[in-house]
């Protein structure tokens, strides 16, 4: 009886969700980037406290401390942390100490809830917790959550990073040893690698043990760590269906399979008491309430970092269980406007099942078996039973398919929105259907108001000023065999740095540019950054027709012919738009910075920095894209130089494109 009445709270404090947009909420970026401060004096000290008598040497001492110090500075200033979430990380606190014993803690146990969809958790070496937003949607109970949490500070506890450091430290010290052993020494690294892998799988099954321990006496209910990974196991089963799926090399991944994990754990879970034990002990409505609001916080987190895929597939699942809630219809009929306009070619493929192996489009009439109707079981791991608990029979009906691909979803949700869904009016107003404002602009969020905002933006006449010039993306160049190129996205915070101290410097030397990003707040130099991402496919779209070209790389040439594009901003990236009209910008040029690495006996080294140029004119329509080359050799230390040289080729770009025009 007392599991049933916990199953009616949990079913109850779903379905009371409000069906208006403003009851959700989503964290913004603020208008002011925070001023962050860390301790790393204080941060050093203490792992040194903590490490000392581990090590004999001082010099290896002070390396480990330096590599868990760049990965706690990373964490602190990197803006991946939510700042005002103060009640939900509170929570976290509590069960934590409900979880672990006083006796295995620290005093201030330090969580953070992290921006990112993706589900997973870590800790810090000075015992910090992250939690990713994608882990609190995932999982179903506070007992999972327990257990997790619990499994995370186990790694801390019994000093697992230090110990995987030795290890990784005696390999290198092999590999140096046999690097020169031909055929020898290439088996002796392969194997003493394979070694170091394996010795993390014995890591992570050591803190599935700790954590269990504690399930002895915690009052939780142990059933909830088999049902977490069998749960897990589903999920995983989903993602091999993916067209893009391949098999990780068991002898190469840090953890142990599902299967084998879910063996052990229920070999061990059995022996642990399940009578008098609780799925929820802290706050069950405050934990359903989080889950709620993560999973918000995840759809909102795909679509701003233009993950059209994962955000239509986590919006449909809501959909499909809250029919009438404006906010899951807002974000899929707009994820799929954008979608659609961006890459027309996408309109005929399979909505959320183009992804999967099963729902590839064949030539011919379309399929309804690989429309999403017949797949929820494969996409999303449901079983029948319960589908059949949603209102929203329409769409679990298979026998009566609403839609099969991504036009047929988008006419469909296009017309629900004229009739159900009040805040959908930017698509609406987009392609050209009735719509209605809202009434009272001082009753709406923040989240609201700045839809509002990007939404109404009111065309003005775009003046002829000098060009704004942005570091958009730094990446490492892949060249293939067939001359393109592939890019893949790396962190830039400290070239970005290195860049605007440039500029603030320089820039009355640059003709070509203003230091235009002063003049935006915070939030809008963020926003920059996805729409930067979705203009520059328009290029990848239409001179690199390849398969997979709509993924997180770039794709290009050494050629320096000038690259051209017909685009519609307001439609693709109206964001974008919003902005430039409210400075009145005619035209911004925005940078791909390619870096080559090379490799020495001392380490990598930065061999190559050339750059791709984008220029978009708002008044014309036109993206241009250009492959700049600077020079063949720079160093890190020299990036002033670069960025010289760079403005030159800029200038150069921007009377190429005018001459374009003319």
């Amino acid at each position: 009886m007392k599991y049933l009445s916990i199953l009616i709270l949990i079913i109850n404090t779903v379905n009371t969700f409000s069906q208006s947009f403003a009851s959700h909420t989503v964290e913004l970026a603020p208008l002011v980037k925070p001023v962050i401060t860390f301790d790393e004096d204080a941060y050093r000290s203490e792992l040194i406290k903590r490490y000392k008598d581990k090590f004999k040497a001082k010099d290896r001492l002070e390396n480990f401390v330096e590599m868990q110090l760049e990965t706690a500075k990373y964490n602190v200033f990197s803006d991946i942390r939510y700042k005002n979430l103060e009640a939900e990380t509170a929570y976290l606190k509590e069960v934590i100490k409900k979880t672990i014993p006083a006796a295995y803690t620290t005093k201030d146990i330090k969580v953070h809830i992290i921006k990112d969809p993706e589900i997973n958790a870590s800790c810090n070496e000075d015992g910090t917790i992250h939690v990713y937003m994608g882990l609190l949607a995932y999982i179903k109970n506070e007992a999972e959550l327990a257990y997790t949490l619990s499994h995370e500070y186990g790694h801390y506890y019994q000093k697992h990073s230090y110990s995987r450091y030795k290890k990784i430290e005696n390999t290198e010290l092999v590999k140096g040893i046999s690097s020169f052993g031909g055929l020898v020494g290439a088996v002796v690294s392969f194997a003493t690698t394979a070694n170091t892998f394996t010795y993390m799988k014995e890591q992570e099954q050591e803190s599935d043990f700790f954590a269990i321990r504690f399930f002895r006496e915690n009052g939780y209910n142990p059933q909830a760590i088999i049902d977490d990974q069998q749960a897990y196991l589903r999920l995983e089963e989903s993602w091999e269906q993916l067209s893009t799926y391949r098999k990780p090399n068991r002898l190469f991944t840090t953890h142990p399979s599902t299967k084998n994990r879910l063996k052990y754990l229920s070999d061990s879970v059995r022996f642990l008491p399940q009578t008098n034990t609780r799925f929820f002990q802290v706050d069950s409505i405050q934990f359903q309430n989080l889950r709620k609001r993560a999973i918000d916080e995840c759809i909102h987190l795909s679509f701003q970092a233009n993950d059209f895929d994962e955000c239509l597939r986590r919006a449909y699942a809501q959909h499909l269980q809250f029919p009438k809630d404006e906010f899951y219809t807002y974000y899929i009929l707009e994820t799929l406007y954008r979608y659609l306009v961006a890459f027309p070619r996408v309109k005929d493929e399979y909505f959320i099942t183009e992804n999967y192996k099963f729902g590839k489009r064949s030539v011919g009439a379309v399929d309804v078996k690989k429309s999403i109707t017949h797949q929820l079981e494969k996409v999303y791991g449901w079983n029948d039973a319960w589908i059949a608990q949603f209102p929203n029979t329409r769409l679990t009906d298979k026998n009566a398919i609403q839609f099969s691909t991504n036009q047929q979803a988008f006419d469909y949700f296009l017309k629900l929105a004229e009739t159900a869904c009040q805040n959908c009016y930017p698509v609406l107003k987009r392609v050209g259907k009735p719509y209605a404002l809202p009434d009272n602009k001082t009753n709406l969020n923040e989240h609201e108001q700045q839809i509002y905002e990007w939404a109404t933006v009111k065309d003005t006449s775009f003046d002829v000023k000098p060009i704004p010039v942005f570091i958009y993306r730094n990446f490492q160049t892949r060249p293939s065999s067939d001359k393109i190129y592939k890019s893949i996205i790396e962190e830039t915070d400290y070239e970005k740095t290195e860049y605007n101290s440039f500029l603030e410097k320089n820039a009355m030397k640059l003709s070509v540019n203003t230091f235009f990003p002063t003049k935006l707040n915070y939030r809008e130099q963020l926003t920059l950054n996805s729409q930067f991402e979705l203009l520059s496919f328009q290029i990848v779209n239409k001179h690199y027709p390849v398969s997979g070209a709509y993924s997180k790389i770039v794709y290009f040439t050494n050629s320096t012919s000038m690259l051209k594009a017909d685009v519609e901003p307001a439609k693709i990236v109206p964001e974008l738009y919003s902005i430039v009209n409210k400075y009145g910008q005619g035209k911004i040029i925005f940078i791909d910075i390619l870096r080559t690495y090379g490799a020495s006996t001392f380490g990598d080294y930065i061999s190559k920095l050339n750059a791709l140029a984008y220029c978009m004119d708002f008044k014309t329509k036109k993206l241009y894209r250009k492959y700049i080359k600077v020079n063949d050799l720079y160093s890190s230390s020299s990036l002033e130089n670069f960025y010289t040289d760079l403005f030159k080729e800029l200038e150069k770009f921007n009377a190429e494109v005018l001459k374009t025009e003319k």
